[in-house]
């Protein structure tokens, strides 16, 4: 009787502490998520899946999807989750997001200008040599924005001995795709061949950490809007509430206890928090 006993309640055991597994698709990006010389993923939503996992019977495993398949992915049951911009899900009937967000998306610029010119819209950047990386499918809208109202031309003017000269200067746009994006594009731009880089708000300033060039700023724009990065999930998915509540109550205790900063402040990263209540 008491080895029956002792094998009903180790079967029970076992249900009890069973580790949940899933699958989470993403297209790696530092400093969201990479992966380092070892092979081990590494970034911020690295370090919160991590603790969260440890915190609870959960084990999440990332898959690298690029970004214009993960929908799909989703959709075929490939992949549990995914991490993506918002804009992405935001019309699909079929799907469940977490109510906690991941971060934001936001385009920023990198300059050389004086801090009083400004880059608020388009036009702010007429007559500038501007490097442009992709930023997702928000880059369509961004290139065809430039295209549209930043791309015709402005005029200056020089002293000369008879007196003020009209010159005109045209804009820019060179694409930058490949290997070390954003290291490339600061390595440009230190040498003065081009006036303002637009990417990734985050992953801009991540590289600029780690570049350590004094004489470049950034500076955040809405030329791309704001997105919320989200976790996502196919609607009626078993595992969904348990997620959801796992990481609500712990970005809850996190930002109560300073740990989301704190991992933030290795990425030069700061809480999206405020961006989201506006």
């Amino acid at each position: 009787m008491k080895i029956l006993l002792a094998l009903v309640l180790s079967i029970f055991a076992s249900f009890a502490f069973a580790e949940t597994k899933l699958k989470i698709g993403i297209d790696p990006l530092m400093p969201y998520l990479g992966k380092n010389v070892k092979g081990e993923w590494e970034g911020f939503l690295a370090e919160i899946f991590n603790t969260v996992g440890k915190n609870s019977n959960v084990k999440f495993q990332f898959i690298e999807i690029p970004l214009p398949r993960q929908v799909q992915s989703l959709q075929k049951r490939e992949v549990d989750f995914l991490i993506l911009p918002g804009f992405m899900v935001r019309y699909l009937p079929d799907v469940s997001i977490v109510s906690a967000a991941l971060g934001v998306s936001f385009a920023g610029a990198l300059t050389t200008l004086p801090e009083d010119e400004v880059i608020i819209d388009f036009e702010d950047l007429a007559g500038k040599s501007i490097l442009l990386t992709y930023m997702g499918p928000e880059t369509d809208n961004l290139r065809k924005g430039l295209a549209e109202k930043a791309n015709g031309t402005k005029k200056t003017s020089s002293a000369t001995p008879g007196g003020n000269k009209n010159t005109e200067k045209a804009t820019e746009i060179v694409e930058i795709s490949g290997y070390d994006i954003t290291e490339r594009m600061m390595l440009m731009m230190n040498d003065q061949r081009a006036d303002v880089a637009l990417g990734d708000y985050n992953i801009l300033r991540y590289s600029l950490l780690r570049a350590k060039l004094k004489n470049i700023r950034l500076v955040p724009t809405s030329l791309t809007g704001f997105s919320p990065i989200i976790l996502v999930s196919w609607k009626g998915h078993k595992d969904f509430p348990l997620v959801d509540r796992q990481m609500k109550a712990w970005f809850k205790k996190a930002r109560k206890n300073g740990e989301l900063q704190k991992m933030l402040n290795k990425y030069n990263l700061e809480d999206w928090q405020n961006l989201l209540s506006h």
